[in-house]
């Protein structure tokens, strides 16, 4: 275990964030996941990334070992990155802190969920030491150039603290162990002593691995295993003892690592194309406390291209708009070496989103953004919006006829433009219409309200309802909705009032704006019917009464729910009608009916009787009628069959009733004797007649259902059932005579011999111990059998004897049973036997052979009885060792001879006793194998020494993309294996990379040999200009930087110069002889024409003028610059006057319209009927709307007796002012209400226009 680091604490606890004004790291562990933070946060330009995978401690009770960071301040400053992705063996949430705040030791132990330790990897970065608390970032790639590279810097708390002061805290500096990290490469042209070939590209310049011992303030540790600058100049050649390495930053602000080393880049060159692996690593050794971290630079890694070129932006500066502003089309943006500038919401550092719409509805920050490869540029530019102005009319919508509205378009602008060309915030009019307002604000932006003015006429109620009703009831007439008050005749004054008599009523209502109306109607009152029902009130059960409620009415409602005069009545109840005649009115009557009970007759009599007997049936005394199903017509019947007899009785009221009876007529029983009706001599049977009678009686007087007979002969039975029925029934007894048995056959037999047992003929069964059921039986084994015979009536007689079975010899062969080639065996039968015969006809007790086969024997003993025996000889064939070719092996190899398995025993010339031998030099071997039966083979090989194979791939060390190479690896070998998986000779390569060639000779040696092929890539020219001219201009197209230059034109500069639309194209070389293709078609645009829709003003000083824009040519979108300041294609509300218009496309092509706008008539006074000259400042002078636009007029005003009121003689202008206006006075006093002449003369060579106005109060 390592020795704890001493920390030196403070009196008192400080409580802070990881956050301050001067120094901050922010880590952020869950709003990115691992793939996240690898694509979008940790990669530049020229990589693609896939697979991203994170092995370690993610989210154990809040703690992980990789997250998003973010610096700040004097952070920023120190650290040089100023966000990025975060690693570490510890927790990321502990890191933020002064390197002085505390230990950054998160010691997780090996049961923390995700914990990974013992890392091969991170074992081979500590030399074997055991790794905990392993944090694993690793992905595939695919790079676009033939490098790459990122940022990152290295902290560990393992660092040597505070060494600035000279304290020399103890750490884990040039010690034998300390934490480690590694950016482990693997891939194509990639092999490292790391998994999956890999190598480590965290390396100082010197191509040392960059670690604690490696980069670090140069004060030898104290902790660990044996700190000594050994260590460190084994780490590092270029380390010095109480030096800072070059690399070294030490303590950061705001980082809790003691040490940390300088902002450092780790490169490698790649293939172009090709897919790579790195797995970036960081992990404690030795044990799991303080921990060590790695920050990697957000966007740092790229894929270097060499051959771009920084475009640089020239920033358009500030602009401001009105409710919208169109960024310029991005073809227009200023600047040089400009690829494909892109508009954005935010910094590309930043991953800001592009902005696809030109159209900016709101205040804004862009940023112009871009690259040519890892070339990058970016500007950003604010861009103000001002929200236009939303003028709201206020004032009343509606007047009654004669007055007049005042409407205010609200405070706060800078200019007013009604409709009715008043420029005041407040506008006075005394008609019906539509009032619009335009209003300009500070920032010269306008905005439009509309507000509809309504003359409202009085009101003209329509009295409604029922207008008549019944004698007793009432009726609602309703004024109409929707008025102030209401006033009616009989005093009430609500929309509706309620009427109990009959006459006339009158309603007067007045509406919201105060104007009146009247209505009357006159309601009729009717006198009510008289309802009388009629019809029988009571009827039979089962039957119905018909109710009647007379005629001549409009509607009948019955309680039973029927709606006509009459209605058929079925049970009993009170019944209520309800008559209504045409005029509506009713009345209700009820009366009640009775429904008498019905007729219950009862047939009284036997209702079941024997076949061939009969019953008498009787339906009671006391009824009228009686109404039989037979007919009859009597009180009785007598039935002599079953069945179901119906009769319907009458009473004195003409009520009936009905019942019926079922009449069964029972069968006689017939009796069934059962039992044995045959038996033999001495024995007996039962006969029974059945059971479920109530009486029996046999011959000879028994009278049980059951009878023992022990004699043959007739026996008869007589019953009687439950019904009293009688039946009989009889059978005949037969008795036989009993068999006799005697058994026959040879009673000795030998084992596994036979003999036949007979029972005799003439039996109807026989059955043998065992189970045989045959006349005779054949007995194979000794021991007693007995048969029972059956004769006629299944008597039966038994007998039994027994058979003797005499044992057979067994003999037993014996002699030696396996040999070997050209040996021989003795095979004895064993003696005591009368007789011996062998296979092959011999007859000696013993036989002699040296052949393999079965030999078998049989014998006989005294008794005659014989046994058999059968043996194999099995002749083992002699082992054949083989050694297998090649006899030989190749130079610095050997060769391992083997002769076989499965062999019991080997014996080599060398005195070797193994199953092979490995040989390294040639000369004769020899060697003597047994097998398990201990039989020997011999075999001797001579071993040669062969020569390796020296092959050399032929081949270019480039070619370019698109094309390829062909790699000769040489003739005359067996085998080819190349790295591409090819086993041909020559191979035909389209990528880069190193290509390893194994040869394989006849002897089976081979040899390697490598080429590394490189693709150059192909130019890729992007020819940049404005590719759509204006109309009758010109373009320039640039095909960019390259060493000889092919147009389609037959142009050989950079730049072409073109002034016809058409397709344009360049072949390009650069200086590996590789070429590159670029077409465009430029375009010229048609000309700019603007048709206009033109609508000139009614009349002078009105604004109800327009012009509709259709424009045509250029490129779309177009905008449209008007000299009033619009850019909309409709212009609308406009007075006479000139409009000057300029159409610009979105590729900056731009002409200019002019249009005028005249009134259509000069002839366009507005002169109202009356004014209200009665100081409410609303229509208090005669004002002549459009008067205006005459220079000289007169008016003058008469009364009915043709006395001059009013003189007026100047221009119209004057008039419009509301002091020069007549005011409803005469010499000073106000006129009464009253009807006066007006004469207006325009002085424009016309009759002078006349007319009324009336003077209202």
């Amino acid at each position: 275990m390592r020795i704890f680091k001493t920390k030196i604490i403070l009196a008192f606890i400080v409580l802070m964030s990881f956050s301050n004004i001067n120094a901050q790291l922010t880590v952020d562990a869950t709003t990115y996941t691992p793939t996240q933070l690898v694509q979008d946060i940790l990669m530049g330009g020229g990589v693609s990334v896939s697979n991203v995978q994170f092995y370690g401690v993610m989210n154990y009770s809040g703690r992980y070992q990789l997250s998003y960071f973010t610096t700040a301040g004097t952070t920023t400053t120190q650290m040089g990155i100023s966000s990025g992705v975060f690693m570490t063996s510890g927790n990321v949430f502990e890191i933020p802190g002064a390197a002085n705040s505390g230990q950054a030791s998160r010691g997780y132990t090996s049961g923390t969920t995700g914990e990974v330790r013992n890392e091969a990897d991170a074992e081979i970065l500590s030399g074997g030491t055991s790794s905990y608390n392993v944090a694993i970032l690793e992905f595939d790639f695919v790079p676009t150039s033939d490098s790459i590279r990122f940022n990152y810097v290295f902290g560990s708390e393992e660092y040597d603290e505070l060494y600035y002061n000279g304290i020399g805290e103890t750490n884990y500096q040039c010690s034998d162990y300390n934490d480690q990290f590694g950016f482990l490469l693997s891939g194509p042209g990639i092999s490292g002593i790391f998994s999956n070939s890999a190598e480590n590209i965290a390396l100082l310049a010197n191509g040392s691995n960059v670690c604690i011992n490696s980069v670090n303030s140069g004060v030898v540790g104290s902790a660990g295993g044996a700190p000594n600058a050994s260590n460190c100049l084994a780490a590092n050649p270029d380390w010095i003892n109480g030096t800072f390495s070059p690399e070294f930053r030490g303590e950061i602000a705001g980082v809790k690592f003691d040490g940390n080393t300088n902002v450092l880049t780790a490169s490698a060159n790649v293939t172009s194309g090709a897919t790579y692996h790195i797995k970036l690593l960081v992990a404690d050794i030795s044990d799991g406390a303080y921990d060590s971290g790695v920050f990697l630079e957000q966007g740092s890694f790229i894929s270097v291209d060499p051959s771009c070129t920084s475009p640089v932006i020239t920033n358009p500066g500030s602009a401001s708009a009105c409710g919208s502003y169109t960024l310029p089309a991005q073809s227009t943006i200023g600047g040089t070496n400009l690829n494909d500038p892109r508009y954005f919401n935010n910094s590309q550092a930043s991953g800001g989103t592009e902005i696809t719409s030109l159209t900016l509805t709101s205040s804004q920050t862009v940023y112009i953004y871009d690259a040519d490869g890892t070339c990058t540029d970016e500007e950003s530019f604010t861009v103000t919006i001002h929200t236009p102005p939303t003028p709201a009319i206020t004032g009343a919508t509606s007047f009654c006829g004669g007055n007049s509205v005042t409407l205010n378009a609200g405070a706060g602008y800078s200019t007013y433009a009604w409709s009715n060309s008043t420029s005041n915030q407040s506008a006075t009019v005394n008609s019906a219409g539509t009032y619009v307002v335009t209003v300009t604000d500070a920032f010269g932006c306008t905005g439009t309200d509309s507000h509809i003015v309504t003359v409202n006429s009085n009101p003209t109620p329509v009295i409604t309802g029922t207008l008549s009703f019944c004698d007793g009831s009432s009726t609602t007439i309703n004024a109409g909705a929707g008025y102030s008050t209401y006033a009616w005749s009989n005093s009430t004054a609500s929309q509706t009032t309620n009427i109990t008599n009959g006459g006339t009523y009158t309603v007067t209502v007045t509406d919201s704006n105060g104007c009146s109306g009247t209505d009357s109607e006159t309601v009729t009152e009717f006198a009510n019917p008289v309802a009388a029902i009629t019809g029988a009130l009571s009827f039979c059960s089962g039957g119905n009464t018909t109710l009647d409620a007379g005629a001549g009415y409009s509607t009948y409602a019955w309680s039973n729910s029927t709606s006509s005069q009459t209605t058929t009545i079925n049970a009993s109840g009170s019944f209520t009608v309800t008559i209504t005649d045409s005029n509506g009115c009713s009345d209700t009557e009820t009366v009640s009916v009775t429904e008498s009970a019905s007729l219950t007759p009862v047939i009284t009599g036997d209702l079941e009787f024997c076949a061939g007997g009969n019953t008498t049936l009787d339906a009671g005394s006391g009824y009228n009628d009686y109404d039989w199903s037979e007919t009859s017509t009597n009180q009785t019947i007598t039935v002599n069959a079953g069945g179901t007899f119906t009769v319907t009785v009458t009473d004195a009221s003409g009520c009936t009733g009905t019942t019926s009876a079922t009449v069964t007529e029972n069968a006689n029983p017939t009796p069934v004797i059962s039992g044995d009706l045959e038996f033999c001599e001495g024995e007996n049977t039962d006969l029974d007649a059945g059971t479920g009678y109530t009486d029996y009686l046999w011959t000879g007087g028994t009278s049980a259902q059951t009878l023992n007979v022990t004699t043959g002969g007739d026996y008869s039975v007589t019953v009687t059932d439950a019904n009293g029925c009688l039946g009989n029934a009889t059978v005949n007894i037969t008795v036989y005579t009993n068999p006799v048995a005697d058994i026959t056959g040879v009673l000795s037999i030998c084992s596994g011999a036979s003999t036949t047992l007979d029972a005799g003929t003439g039996f109807t069964g026989y059955l043998w111990t065992g189970g045989s059921t045959s006349q005779t039986l054949n007995v194979t084994t000794g021991g007693t059998y007995q048969v029972t015979i059956t004769g006629p009536g299944g008597c039966t007689a038994t007998d039994a004897v027994t058979v003797t079975e005499n044992t057979n010899p067994v003999p037993d062969i014996i002699g030696t049973l396996e040999i070997c080639e050209g040996e021989t065996t003795v095979l004895d039968a064993g003696s005591g036997y009368s007789e011996y015969n062998w296979t092959g006809g011999l007859t000696d007790q013993t036989v002699s052979t040296g052949t393999a086969g079965d030999f078998a024997v049989t014998v006989t003993d005294a008794n005659g009885c014989e046994g058999t025996d059968m043996v194999t000889v099995i002749v083992n064939a002699n082992p054949i060792p083989a050694i297998p070719e090649p006899h030989g092996f190749c130079v610095g190899s050997s060769l391992t001879l083997n002769p076989g398995a499965g062999f019991a025993s080997y014996l080599w010339s060398d005195s070797s006793t193994e199953s092979t031998i490995t040989v390294s030099v040639p000369g004769d071997y020899s060697v003597t194998v047994a097998n398990a039966e201990g039989c020997e083979g011999t075999l001797t090989v001579t071993i040669s020494e062969f020569a390796n194979p020296v092959p050399t791939i032929i081949g270019p060390e480039y070619f370019c993309e698109s094309g390829g190479a062909t790699l000769d690896a040489g003739a005359g070998y067996t085998v080819y294996d190349w790295s591409n998986g090819a086993t041909t000779q020559t191979i035909d390569i389209i990528t880069g990379g190193s290509f390893i060639v194994t040869v394989t000779d006849a002897n089976g040696c081979w040899g390697t040999d490598t080429l590394k092929v490189s693709v150059k890539q192909n130019p890729r020219p992007a020819i940049a200009g404005n590719l759509n001219m204006c109309f009758e201009s010109e373009t320039s197209l640039d095909a960019g930087t390259y060493i000889a230059y092919a147009w389609s034109n037959g142009g050989t500069d950079q730049l072409l110069t073109v002034s016809e639309a058409g397709n344009y194209s360049v072949t390009v070389t650069d200086i590996n002889g590789c070429i590159g293709l670029d077409s465009v078609t430029v375009n010229e645009l048609e000309d700019l024409l603007a048709v206009s829709d033109l609508q000139n003003t009614t009349c002078p000083g009105d604004m109800d003028g327009s012009i509709s824009i259709t424009a045509t040519g250029g490129l779309a979108p177009l905008s449209f610059d008007w000299s009033n300041g619009d850019s909309i294609a409709v212009l609308e509300n406009l007075a006479a006057g000139t409009y000057d218009l300029t159409v610009t496309d979105d590729n900056g092509c731009v002409k200019s319209f002019t249009y005028n706008i005249v009134p259509e008539s000069d002839d366009c006074l507005n002169i109202p009927d009356f004014f209200s000259p009665n100081g409410d400042l609303v229509n208090d002078t005669w004002e002549v709307e459009n008067i205006g636009v005459y220079d000289e007029v007169r008016i003058e005003i008469y009364n009915r007796w043709g006395q001059l009121m009013f003189e007026y003689s100047g221009s119209g202008m004057d008039y419009s002012y509301s002091r020069n206006q007549w005011d409803g006075t005469y010499n000073g006093k106000e006129l009464p209400i009253s009807s006066f002449v007006y004469i207006i003369d325009l002085k424009n060579g016309k009759e002078p226009l006349t007319g009324v106005v009336t003077i209202k109060k």
